[in-house]
């Protein structure tokens, strides 16, 4: 699955700027939502950069389970 990911995001860094609008986008973030049920990972932010500007940039979950505090 990591592998999966990884390829994925070389992939689309490689798409140009329509990426954000893409069906790469959608797959993008489907893989990373689905690798965090898998491996229990409670919160993340990433970021695509291609040419020095950013083309993809989310945060998923929370930060502290406690306090359910999302990631910012």
């Amino acid at each position: 699955m990591f592998r999966k990911l990884i390829v994925l995001v070389l992939l689309s860094i490689s798409a140009g700027p329509s990426f954000a609008q893409s069906a790469n986008h959608k797959k993008l973030d489907a893989m990373i939502v689905q690798g965090m049920k898998d491996w229990q990972i409670p919160g993340l932010a990433a970021v695509v950069v291609k040419d020095g500007e950013i083309v993809f940039q989310k945060t998923y979950g929370v930060k502290n389970l406690e306090t359910k505090l999302p990631v910012d």
